[in-house]
Parts: C-alpha cells; structure tokens; sequence
C-alpha cells in the first residue's frame, strides 16, 4: 500500500470512482490539504517531484494541487514522506527559503547524525531532483545551517552507508590486521561465490570476494560490517565457514537434496506461480522455479532463511492448506441430519444433503466450497454438532494448543430446523469461534472484567456497522460493556478493544443472544478478514514507569497543538519467539554476551532501553494486554501493546538515538514474524491507566 498507493490511486471499495481519468484524481476543493503535511509548505517550489508512472511535477504545482482539492486523503497522507526532503517543507510559521536555507549556526546540524561525521567525503550522493554533492560538501552544507531540521532528520539514514559515517573523535583504524577485520557475510560466515558482483548507489561494483578481502583486512567500517550482511547474503553465497562450498557457480548454489527447503517459509508456498523475482547479480527466476529450487535443494539454508522476507509479497506466499480427504459441508465438528433434504441453487442441479455430504467427505467439494455451503444449507440440511468426539476440555486446564479458526462465515437468516440444537447458544456463528479456548476462558473470568480485541479487515463499513451500532447502542449499555480504544488503519482496518464486565454478562450478551448473531451475518457481508482475542490488561507496576506517567504536555514541548490534530494510536501485537534470533536483525548488531535468552527477555530489554526514548517525546501506554485466548482468526499472539503517539515527528526524533537502534535489535530479535504493528487514526482513546 506504501508503494502503490500514489501511482494506483488506490481508493475505499465502496467509494465512487473518479469522474475520468488524470494523474492524480479530480479536483474536490473542499478536501484540500497540505503535500508537506499539516501547518507545513514547499519551500523549494522548482524542484522536481517524480514518481513511476506519474508525470514529473515541479513541487510548486503539488503543492497547488493539492490546495485545490487534486489530490485525495490517502495521497496527502503519503506524500509529505516522500517530498520532504526534495521539496524543503516547512513549518508555515518559518520564513521561506531558497531551494537550500540560508546558513544559520542556530540550524547547525550533523548530516551523519548527532555524535557522527563523514569519513569519505569524497564520495557522491544524489537524490532525485537535487544536483548530485560530495558527502565531504554535504557535510559542510550540515555544519552551516543550509539544512532544515527536517532534512537532517531524514539524510542520516540516506547517506550513513555511502558516506561511511562514524563516531566523531572515533580513533583511526588500525593497520590491517585480521584481528580487527570483520566478516562481510556476518560471523562465522564467508563468501562463496567470490565472482558475484554486488553494486550499490555511489560505490563501484565490487566483486563479492573482494569485498570479503577488505573487511578482513579492515578497510570496511564497523557501520559497513554490520549492514553488509543483509545486503549481500544472496548474492555472495554467505555460508558458515564450515559448510562445504559449492562444487561450481549456479544460478543460486548446487542442488543438496536433503536440505529442501520452501522459499516461502515453513509451512508457506507461493501461489503466484508466474510471478519474476529479481536479484542484483542473479538472473530473474519465476516464484514458481524459485519454489522448486528449494524443494530440490538448489537453495541454501542462508537463502532459505532470507528468501521469505523478500518474495513473500511478490510471490504471494500463504500457509500451506493441511491435506484432507475432504471437508464437511456443514462446517467443522457438523454433520446433516436430514439426509432426504434437497438443495438447490441458481445454475446448479438440485442434490439431496446426503449426496452433498459424501460430496465433500470424499473430496470431490473444495474448502471453499465447503464454506459457502456451510453458511447455506444449515437450516435445510438439520446441520447439527457431531456427537463424537466431545470438545469440551477440563474446566481446571487451560488449554495449550490453539484451533485455527475462519473469518465468521454466516447463514442467512432462515426458519429454525425442527431438530433442537445440542448447545443452548444461538447457532448462528457459534462454531466458527475458537471455542476450545474461548468457553474455559469465560468460566475463569465470570464474574471478572476483561478486554476482548478485534482486528478487522473491511470490505463494506456500512454492513459491519449494521452490528456495531447494536452493539454500541443496545447492548454494551445493558450489561456495563464499553468500547475504550477505536482505531483505524489506513481506511479499511479498524481495532477495537472492549472492557466488559465479566464472562458471564459476555456470554449471555452476544454468544446466547438471537438478535446479535442474527446481525452478524451483516457483519460477515462487510469483513474480508476477522480476529479476535480474550485479554486481562497488565497491571501498572509491570509497565515501563515513565510510560504511565501523567499525560504528555503538548504547549511546553512541541509548541501549540494543532487545531483538531487526532493523535495517533500505535497497535503492537506481539508474539514472542521462543529463543531470539539476533541473526536476523538488519540494522545492529548486539554482542553475544549481551543478547537475551528468550524472546520474552528481548522485549522486556527493549522495554528498559526505549521507555525513557518513548517518555522523552511524550508516547504513553494506553493499554497493556495479556492474551489469553485467540478467539477467531488464526494468528496466536501473547501479547497486544497500544501507545499514544502525539508526534510522529518526536517519535522520528526518538528512533534515530543509537538507545533506541539498541534496543529495537532486542524487540526485532524477540518477536516472530507473525506480529503485527500499525499506526492508526484515534477514535476513542481512553487511557486504561490514568486512574
């Protein structure tokens, strides 16, 4: 969505489409907005904006297009990122400048970031519509105010690489040694396809086995070292130093049988078979070849390790779907009871329930099929539970494993079977919740408050909110029931977190009430994905202190707020690995003697690095979660952290700390690639610590 959303125009499903075709959209001046963001304006109105797929456009003419309405939400959200830099915004308060801002020793600032300079001034950077400048005259530009603090914000992460930045006063190296070399493919790793040759923007290209030789010999910086790794890994073939090389060159490594692996991941496989996949010094390959490759052996464990992160999206990688002889058209643990029953349906010859049971139980109907037809023919068919086995665990265990659930797939409302129901719940839902977990969680916490988050996909607000409003207006109010954190993400995900009052007011509420499961077919009609969790909230005196200090004071720090300025939200749900894996950490690297033992310590350590970070500019705890059940969906997590970040600008600030990079390599190496982080719209924000 980052990527595309500018050149695609990507809009709300159920929003209008554009009256005709143009580069951006057409005018609707009562929605005009800033390019540079709010309270901000293009200082530097003849640089040249562009973007594939779109004309260049002076950012002069951007910033009258999107005044004038040109331009939608979604583009006025993404662009100040992206023209910041080029276009010189600025505060509207601030006194316009030249395309670079006149030297001011009160703007002063290190293009390295502060603490660090330049030590290859020679080197050249560009940046699409700005003259190409030596670091060593990007440096000076830096130390004589022609930067603004935004600009000096974003260059740090821009040129730290090319420019080789370093500690200031940092001492010079010393004569090559091996033992103050480092190794380009990381420790106890080397290259194994020395011919290779990597390129990078600003450097020549450099075969890999030379670039090995001058990180053994010491040329390369500390900086360089660690980031190398993630850069060339593929490329270079980094193995373990033990492992046996190659026997020749190949497209990726020779085939090895017994390593098979998937590109996409364990228990992932691509399902873009078509799609290319490219790689600097590779040639392009098809997902479906590259999925084959590793099947065969033809990858090795370092690339199978690397692969998931880079083609995932590209080859449209999803969990593998378990084998089975087939499904049941009645959905999961159902079974007809009323065999003789015909169904029909438009364009399909009429089947008896029976016949379309052995259907599915012999394979001959696919899952999905099986989903619709569970949401169809219930009533007609007399679906009822299976009466072996019983899933009803103990009461006193908790359950340790977790039962993948669906997006709720919903019957129409239909009349009642004459067969009764087995459960005194309404029938409607109540088998696609992950009941195994949910019921013994209910029972535990029945006459106890806890929070039940939902995450949801939307592809029609207006069906959902048919459920909602019932919720929000009838329902939380008769049993004490409240929604107090709402967020929305981009403009078709919403989080809510509701307190209610006790399992037993849950239960009786929503699992045995006719009207709300009768409603949540409207839901199902406007959701794509669903997942929910049962949470107690973390007590205080487990929460970093400074980040449930009093609230953040806006006027002292960051000056007048703006007007209706909605403070964004940060959602963080964690799942927390079971042994960190510092390997995987692109940006830093941590010394082994300093590194965690489990994923939960890496957090925790992320947490007492970065809380006096996050406090400093003003981010504060809003609510703390534990998970206890996953109630639908199939993402299992431990954890769901909300934050209030008034600044995005702060917490930029707050991010470029070397305490900060230190402490997101522990969080980066605790947590496992199924946690979710967004940042999101505020909507209803009531601090669940403020008392």
């Amino acid at each position: 969505p980052n990527l595309i959303s500018l050149l695609c125009n990507c809009q709300p499903i159920s929003g209008p489409s554009p009256p005709s075709p143009s580069a951006i959209v057409q005018p609707t001046t009562e929605t005009g907005c800033s390019v540079c963001g709010v309270g901000k304006d293009v200082t530097n109105p003849d640089a040249i904006f562009s973007f594939p797929g779109q004309p260049a456009t002076p950012c002069g003419e951007l910033e009258d297009n999107g005044e004038n309405g040109d331009l939608s939400s979604d583009q006025c959200d993404f662009l100040p990122n992206l023209i910041s830099l080029l276009c010189e915004c600025q505060p509207i308060s601030a006194p316009s400048s030249p395309p670079v801002a006149q030297p001011s020793v009160d703007t002063a600032c290190s293009v390295c970031g502060n603490g660090k300079e330049v030590t290859n001034p020679d080197a050249v950077f560009s940046f699409p519509g700005q003259p190409a400048t030596a670091c060593g005259e990007l440096e000076e530009n830096g130390e004589n105010g022609d930067f603004s603090s935004d600009q000096c914000n974003f260059l740090p992460n821009l040129i730290s690489l090319l420019c080789d930045c370093q500690p200031i006063n940092a001492p010079s190296p010393p004569p090559p040694s091996v033992d103050t070399g480092c190794s380009v493919c990381g420790v106890g790793k080397e290259v194994t396809s020395p011919n290779a040759i990597f390129s990078f923007p600003g450097q020549p290209a450099t075969p890999c086995g030379e670039l090995e030789e001058d990180g053994e010999n010491d040329i390369l910086s500390s900086d360089q070292c660690g980031i190398l790794p993630n850069l060339i890994s593929l490329l270079c073939g980094c193995q373990s130093i033990g492992a046996p090389s190659p026997p020749s060159p190949s497209e990726i490594v020779q085939p090895t049988a017994d390593i098979g692996c998937s590109a996409c991941g364990e228990g992932k496989e691509v399902t873009n078979l078509d799609a290319i996949f490219s790689f600097p010094g590779q040639p392009a390959t098809a997902c479906g070849d590259l999925q084959e490759d590793g099947k065969s052996g033809d990858l090795s464990s370092d690339q199978c390790d690397f692969l998931p992160d880079l083609i995932s999206l590209l080859c449209d990688c999803r969990e593998i779907s378990p084998t089975s002889p087939g499904c049941s058209v009645c959905g999961d643990g159902k079974e007809v009871t009323n065999p003789e029953a015909i169904f029909s349906f438009p364009g399909q010859s009429p089947i008896s329930c029976g016949d379309l049971e052995d259907d599915g139980g012999n394979g001959e109907v696919t899952d999905s099929q099986c989903e619709v037809y569970a949401s169809l023919i219930g009533p007609l068919c007399g679906c009822q539970p299976t009466p072996t086995p019983t899933l009803t665990p103990s009461p006193t265990e908790k359950p340790t494993t977790s039962f993948p659930t669906r997006t709720p797939t919903l019957s129409p409302t239909a009349q009642p079977t004459t067969s009764s129901p087995t459960v005194s719940f309404a029938p409607s839902t109540i088998t696609d919740l992950n009941l195994v977990e949910l019921l013994p969680f209910l029972d535990e916490t029945a006459d106890e408050e806890f929070y039940m988050v939902e995450l949801l996909h939307f592809n029609d607000r207006k069906a959902d909110a048919i459920y909602t409003d019932l919720l929000v207006s009838e329902v939380f109010p008769s049993i004490g029931a409240e929604v107090v954190i709402n967020g929305t993400i981009l403009s078709y995900k919403d989080f809510y977190v509701v307190k209610y009052p006790s399992g037993n007011a849950y239960r009786e509420a929503i699992l045995e009430n006719n009207k709300v499961q009768e409603a949540l077919a409207n839901r199902q009609m406007g959701l794509e994905k669903y997942y929910s969790w049962a949470t107690k909230l973390i007590p205080k005196p487990f929460l970093p202190a400074n980040l449930t200090a009093p609230p953040f004071e806006w006027e002292n720090d960051l000056g007048p707020t703006p007007e209706g300025y909605p403070t964004t939200l940060f959602f963080h749900a964690v799942e927390f690995a079971e042994i960190p894996d510092y390997d995987k950490v692109p940006f830093t690297r941590i010394p082994e003697s300093e590194q965690m033992t489990t994923g939960r310590e890496a957090v925790a350590k992320f947490d007492e690095l970065a809380g006096p970070v996050k406090a400093e500019f003003g981010i504060r705890a809003v609510a703390w979660l534990d998970v206890q059940a996953t109630v639908a969906g199939s993402v299992v997590m431990d954890e769901i952290r909300i934050e209030d970040i008034p600044s995005l600008q702060g917490l930029g600030e707050g991010m470029q700390t070397d305490t900060w990079l230190e402490a997101a390599a522990h969080r980066w190496a605790g947590v496992t690639y199924d946690a979710i982080t967004a940042f999101a719209r505020s909507n209803v924000d009531i601090n669940q610590y403020s008392n």
